[in-house]
């Protein structure tokens, strides 16, 4: 007696229009609905971006602690939404920490702000000197 055999899963390009288009509306869709349950969420995924790249949906998160929240909590049920709305078994996600520039630190007594402002225009030393400016500590 022969086996019944199983459906085989028509293969689906990430990279194909149809399948870009899929993946906006369920990313909206998604992020509709969670987005007054839990707004930690629906932060993650409104500040985060994404792209298809050879076959790859690659998601851009802007901090590590983004990153935690995504992969444990975001990551599963948007992956089963994508595949069920794409009518495929599985495909590859990457998630990305877009790395931040180099923090300067930031002016924070007198001298300190009137330095940093005096980088930005030299006029303001001439004014100080012109109207005998002091600086408070």
């Amino acid at each position: 007696m022969a086996q019944p055999t199983q459906p085989v899963a028509k293969a689906i390009s990430l990279d194909s229009e149809q399948a870009k288009a899929a993946i906006a509306e369920v990313w909206e869709s998604y992020y509709n609905e969670i987005e007054a349950s839990s707004p930690r969420h629906a932060g993650v995924l409104s500040t985060s971006q994404y792209a298809v790249k050879n076959n790859i949906l690659e998601i851009t998160l802007s901090s590590i602690t983004q990153e935690d929240l995504f992969k444990t909590e975001i990551q599963k049920g948007l992956k089963q939404r994508i595949c069920q709305r794409l009518s495929i078994a599985n495909f590859n996600m990457n998630v990305i920490v877009a790395e931040m520039g180099e923090k300067t630190a930031k002016p924070y007594n007198a001298s300190e702000k009137y330095n940093f402002l005096l980088e930005k225009n030299q006029n303001l030393a001439k004014l100080k000197d012109r109207f005998n400016l002091n600086l408070k500590s």
